[in-house]
């Protein structure tokens, strides 16, 4: 891994929505999934029946809404075509088989230490990884970002940001909807410190 200014853990709705973000804003980033694809929870682990359990309009990821054709409560299939529209339309291009949880043994100051003994630099970390109740047991230093459950300690609508270059997007349950709003968030605070 090279040096790269923002690192994004996770490459499910939320991470796709906050590499949407950054590349709008023309912030250089990687985007770190452990799985073989982008949204593996939806595409591998899904119930075919499965549907979007609240209406598209507030189901959308930033910069692009559902097709209009699309039913107000999207089935699993079509969601999935529309996070491959996504993925292309932002030219989202994640790292595939990178497994970063729990390798990090600890963060200081801008430097990533993982088990391994290899230390990385950042200026930035954005997970994206869902609710991880063991979150705090592998992210050390990090433990103003969230609280002993896994989830963030702000309230939205600033749950999002931590300190030292922490980011979390996704995790104040507040649905696409929350998660959309901290990808857009973040990519904006960001921009700002650069």
């Amino acid at each position: 891994m090279q040096e790269t200014p923002v690192i994004v853990v996770g490459a499910g709705p939320s991470g796709l929505a906050t590499a949407a973000c950054l590349n709008i804003q023309s912030i250089p980033y990687i985007l770190l999934e452990r799985e073989d694809r982008f949204a593996s929870l939806w595409t591998k682990y899904s119930y075919d029946c499965l549907h979007i359990h609240l209406p598209k309009q507030i189901s959308t990821l930033p910069h692009m809404p559902f097709p209009a054709n699309f039913p107000t409560y999207v089935p699993k299939d079509q969601f999935v075509q529309y996070l491959q529209s996504y993925v292309s339309q932002f030219n989202i291009t994640p790292l595939y088989r990178r497994c970063v949880l729990p390798a990090i043994s600890s963060i200081r100051g801008n430097e990533v230490l993982f088990e391994n003994g290899k230390a990385h630099s950042f200026d930035t970390i954005v997970f994206c990884t869902g609710f991880r109740p063991s979150t705090n047991k592998w992210l050390k230093g990090g433990d103003h970002l969230l609280n002993e459950k896994g989830i963030a300690k702000n309230n939205f609508p600033n749950n999002w940001k931590g300190k030292n270059g922490l980011y979390c997007t996704g995790l104040s349950r507040t649905g696409f909807k929350g998660a959309s709003f901290d990808a857009q968030s973040i990519a904006s605070d960001i921009k700002s410190l650069l």
